[in-house]
């Protein structure tokens, strides 16, 4: 069951217009046939055939087990190598005691998983969509030729118990033409790679989605066995580390007559392919070197937008080899000057884009993308105008919109003017948006907060303009990322202040002083513990050489994390607080990163000293014994809880102590029974005892059923405190982002949650959402003056 903005979203990622159903699927029946087939994981129930038969039953006994999840396996024989996805028909009446379903497919040794959610309060049969591209890896898995298992998981949200049922299961299958490759083996070779990776690839399939080109995921692990048949255009957003097998495999396609189009960094064998020289990799550096894409006067590439404002940090040069490619496109800097860098080139058997492509100019890059792939494989483009033709009555609807004119798209199509036809109907299409924007209507009262991650607010702006553009369209809240663990973005006497104050200022009082002005609140918001990327290196080395950094289960360092356990970590935590608290006028102090990295640390040598004094006696082996008897477990969970709390409850007490006027906040993951215990936040034991005046769950999905259990989850767990809920506007990849936004604040309002919080405030979301915010949805904070409240 799809409706509303359920239905666009699923549209889009079919990158077709029309419903699920009409999609071609290959059924698979057998999965259904039998529920002894499904085999449970200690020690979760067996599945049972629901009544009327052809639908699996299965049961979620989280009220007589402590397991964090229950898991059902199903042996099978599947080659989903050419496939765009798998569905299924889900039915949950309560979905409110589990947190979330995932979906996992094993092959050789390891899985591929998504996870999926109803999108409503539950009993309605939904259709379930898990798209290739969305699926994450664990392990080792060897392509999707051979998939032999399918594992569905319900996680714990509560000790209550519910059942869901599965039925329709089904492949749909990818149209061959135009495959993204998902670079696997790079993954593999460097794990620290493996977010942007995913997250690059997803953003490049996005963009040819929202352009109505079908494409088909393609695995480097697959491609090196044999390439897939039918497909004329390869494209690969980020291989950081691409191996021999995989550069074969594209340079063989090249030679049978494929093109392919690449990003950042390539092997020279296959530059030289494309026509093209590698150069060297090149940093932005001060003046935004890197700040926008113009076409080239004589690049000839039809469709290419006169300006992206893509910013990007650094660049790998190329070159085109005389002859055989030309530029098409070149980076401009932050004045927009040219600046003599290719930033699309353009042969016979390719295409080339010197960076990855991002997402804070999203449409534009969307319609640079187009450009690129249109004119190696020409089809797209009468692809991408019908798609845009019938997008436009689809929004119509999902909007309750009067159906759109469009004449003049239909005239330009028909005159084989596309690159015209889809200016016309994004024009129409930003012209229903708007007008949709506007009809939103606010609600007073409530607390709306922005995360701004970088210490020097949105790029491009000072943090003034960044204040004042926020407060004229009704945000109430600020909460600038000023500290790491080990590293201050202001002058503190507790923490090592970063070298850029020096070049640039005391951030927090910049930031507070616009704040004040436009009567903004600003919380100030503190990383705990991680000083990855960001502490200097002899702060982290000292910490390390010292003892204070974290140990890992298996005896490994985790050298960028200080340890919970030692007093004189916590104290630098709750000093660094009050010290902000006590020096600027801010309202509010907020945690961030306040548990463990995970459930393997910290094993430390002072993490043994304070459980052994606690237990009163020694404990051995050492880790090992936490693991292998249960009371020393829930013992030891106790222990690494508390570790946290105190500092928490630290800063609580001497905020009252001292009569500070602050709010204390934290930022939290989702599900408080799985993660009290997986990474020591035991943030439902923080609201209990009052340490927190508001808790912010970072609740960062697309899908706004599953969001809304999660509110509904977290209230029942907060109790009297505010759930300020987190909505993740800054990684969705979704074409509108806004219309997402709109139904999740919605949602806050519908559960009475009093406000919301936002990640993260960066420069897509300066120009294409906030603006909006005040045309409808928060406009009754406006004052026509200045912003100000």
């Amino acid at each position: 069951m799809v409706s509303g903005m359920g239905r666009i979203a699923l549209l889009v990622v079919l990158g077709c217009c029309c419903t699920l159903d009409a999609v071609s699927a290959q059924p698979l029946p057998d999965l259904t046939e039998t529920a002894s087939a499904w085999q449970p994981v200690e020690p979760t129930p067996k599945v049972e055939m629901a009544e009327g038969g052809e639908r699996l039953r299965f049961r979620c006994n989280f009220a007589e087990t402590t397991e964090p999840r229950v898991s059902w396996d199903r042996a099978v024989a599947l080659d989903l190598s050419g496939a765009l996805g798998m569905v299924f028909t889900s039915q949950c009446d309560d979905p409110m005691p589990v947190s979330r379903f995932s979906f996992y497919l094993h092959t050789a040794s390891g899985w591929y998983s998504a996870g999926f959610a109803p999108e409503g309060t539950g009993g309605k049969p939904e259709r379930m969509f898990i798209p290739r591209m969305a699926m994450r890896t664990e392990g080792a898995p060897g392509g999707w030729r051979r998939i032999d298992r399918i594992r569905i998981s319900a996680w714990r949200g509560s000790d209550k118990d519910t059942t869901f049922l599965l039925s329709d299961f089904a492949v749909i299958p990818a149209t061959p033409g135009v495959a993204v490759l998902q670079a696997q083996r790079s993954v593999s070779a460097e794990p620290g790679e493996a977010r942007t990776v995913l997250e690059t690839a997803r953003r490049v399939a996005s963009y040819l989605e929202a352009n109505g080109i079908p494409h088909a995921p393609l695995s480097d692990v697959d491609m090196a066995e044999a390439m897939p048949a039918g497909h004329r255009l390869i494209i690969v957003p980020y291989c950081p580390s691409m191996d021999e097998r995989t550069e074969a495999a594209l340079l063989r396609f090249i030679a049978d007559g494929g093109k392919v189009i690449t990003f950042y960094a390539i092997p020279p064998k296959l530059a030289r392919a494309l026509g093209m020289t590698r150069g060297r990799h090149m940093q932005s550096g001060p003046g935004a070197r890197f700040a926008s894409i113009r076409p080239a006067a004589d690049g000839g590439v039809m469709g290419l937008p006169d300006e992206v404002r893509q910013h990007s940090w650094n660049i790998i040069a190329m070159e085109p080899v005389a002859d055989k490619a030309r530029v098409a496109a070149w980076w401009h800097d932050g004045t927009g000057r040219a600046t003599g860098e290719a930033a699309v080139l353009v042969s016979g058997t390719g295409a080339h884009m010197t960076h990855i492509l991002l997402d804070d100019d999203r449409e534009n890059q969307a319609r640079l993308l187009l450009a690129m792939v249109g004119a190696l494989y020409p089809e797209a483009w009468p692809m991408a105008a019908r798609h845009a033709v019938s997008a436009l009555d689809t929004l119509a609807q999902a909007l309750a919109s009067p159906p759109p004119a469009t004449a003049t798209v239909d005239a330009r199509v028909a005159a084989g003017d596309y690159p015209g036809a889809l200016r016309a109907a994004g024009a129409i299409r930003q012209s229903m948006l708007e007008a949709y924007y506007r009809r939103q209507r606010p609600e007073a009262g409530e607390f709306r907060g922005f995360w701004c991650h970088s210490p020097f607010g949105v790029e491009g702006m000072t943090w003034d303009e960044a204040v004042r553009l926020l407060a004229e369209n009704g945000f109430t809240a600020l909460f600038p990322n000023m500290a790491w663990g080990g590293v201050a973005y202001y002058e503190s006497d507790v923490l090592p202040v970063a070298p850029e104050v020096a070049e640039r200022g005391d951030q927090l009082a910049e930031c507070l002083a616009a704040c004040k002005k436009y009567g903004i609140e600003l919380h100030y918001w503190k990383v705990c513990w991680n000083m990855t990327g960001h502490a200097p290196k002899a702060f982290r080395e000292r910490m390390k050489k010292t003892g204070r950094t974290q140990v890992r289960f298996d005896g490994g360092e985790e050298a960028n994390w200080l340890c919970p356990c030692r007093e004189d970590n916590r104290a630098l935590e709750t000093a660094a607080m009050l010290e902000v608290a006590e020096r600027y006028d801010v309202d509010g102090l907020h945690f961030d990163y306040i548990r463990y990295p995970d459930e393997d640390a910290s094993f430390s040598e002072a993490c043994r000293q304070g459980f052994e004094a606690r237990l009163g006696h020694s404990v051995s082996p050492w880790p090992a014994a936490m693991r292998e008897d249960p009371k020393l477990r829930r013992a030891w969970g106790d222990f690494r809880r508390d570790q946290i709390t105190r500092v928490v409850a630290g800063v609580h007490k001497a905020v009252k102590e001292r009569h500070l006027k602050v709010k204390v906040s934290a930022a939290v993951f989702i599900t408080w029974p799985t993660h009290r215990d997986t990474v020591g936040q035991d943030w439902k034991a923080w609201c209990d005892a009052g340490y927190l005046d508001f808790v912010c769950p970072m609740d960062y999905t697309e899908r706004t059923g599953q969001f809304d259990t999660w509110i509904r989850q977290q209230q029942a767990w907060a109790g009297e405190v505010p759930v300020y809920p987190g909505i993740g506007l800054g990684l969705w990849t979704g074409r509108d982002p806004m219309l997402t936004f709109i139904e999740q604040v919605k949602r806050t309002r519908q559960r009475h949650t009093g406000g919301f919080m936002v990640f993260n405030y960066g420069v897509r979301e300066a120009r294409s959402v906030v603006p909006w915010c005040g045309a409808g949805l928060l406009r009754d904070t406006v004052d026509t003056a200045h912003g100000a409240r």
